[in-house]
């Protein structure tokens, strides 16, 4: 990602799979970012590739290499974008609409910091699991996690929404690697996640699953607008100090609950539960402004 970082070997690297390949008898997948490198992997035999977020994120890059896999058969796995857009994640797949795909979650790239690398926002991939029913989905719980510590927790949660597989970064040496070696497992790491990871059936609450990883998520948006919401409040109380202003204001308050009530009322919103939560917002921010 960063210039003068390490940014793979290039196309030897493809002589490698294939030996690996002849060794294990197992199929091979490399990342492509372009056009050219689909070629490379044509020519290589290369069993499938796929699409890190970045490249989901541009539909011009996806267009191009969907116009070099025509044809091919090549399996092809589509990460997810940086983003949260489900749309333009839901573009690429059709972008590659004569292939192989699967979904692949690896989570998004968070507004501000947190336990996440990168935030998993569980409801996106599941809305675009019902959007292309039958088409499989794996969720990358390494770069989820950014910390080889979580990589079991996240790979768990894949789980238990009924995800049909992993993607996980796995180095003999992880202290050792070129690249985001905090969130690679050792071998042995991952032997213990695999014995430690439990699979439901679909029917075992997957959907009842989803619907409560939606709510986390939207629990979690409210959090932040309430912390948003009251740094705010903190700096409109300073200004009010430096400018002589009396901290409460009812005929101000009263016009943030009419549009509330407003949007409530069109929203099918209980008016007395809004009340409600807005009056504990209202003394709270007049608190912060003290």
């Amino acid at each position: 990602t960063s210039p003068g970082a390490f940014e793979g070997v290039g196309e030897c690297g493809l002589a490698w799979l294939q030996d690996a390949r002849d060794k294990t008898g197992l199929p091979v997948c490399t990342e492509v970012m372009c056009a050219a490198h689909v070629r490379l992997c044509l020519e290589a035999g290369i069993d499938a590739v796929w699409l890190g977020a970045r490249t989901t994120s541009n539909p011009y890059l996806v267009q191009e290499i969907a116009d070099a896999l025509k044809g091919s058969g090549l399996k092809v796995f589509v990460k997810n974008p940086l983003s949260p857009d489900a749309a333009l994640w839901a573009g690429a797949v059709r972008r590659l609409s004569g292939c192989d795909v699967t979904l692949v979650h690896r989570g998004f790239t968070p507004i501000e910091g947190g336990v996440w690398r990168n935030d998993p926002r569980w409801g996106v991939p599941l809305a675009l699991r019902a959007e292309f029913s039958g088409m499989p989905i794996l969720c990358d719980p390494s770069h989820m996690a950014g910390n080889a510590a979580l990589v079991p927790e996240a790979a768990q949660k894949a789980m238990d929404l009924g995800f049909d597989g992993l993607m996980v970064e796995v180095h003999p040496h992880p202290e050792v690697a070129l690249t985001d070696a905090a969130q690679q497992l050792s071998p042995e790491g991952f032997a213990r996640m695999l014995d430690s990871l439990t699979c439901r059936t679909p029917d075992c609450g997957t959907a009842l699953e989803g619907l409560r990883a939606r709510i986390d998520e939207i629990d979690s948006d409210i959090v932040r607008s309430l912390a948003e919401r009251m740094a705010l409040s903190r700096k409109i109380g300073e200004w009010k100090r430096v400018n002589g202003v009396q901290i409460v204001q009812p005929g101000r308050w009263d016009e943030v609950m009419k549009g509330v009530y407003a949007q409530a009322r069109m929203l099918g919103v209980s008016e007395c539960l809004v009340r409600e939560i807005f009056n504990l917002i209202h003394e709270e921010s007049v608190y912060n402004q003290k």
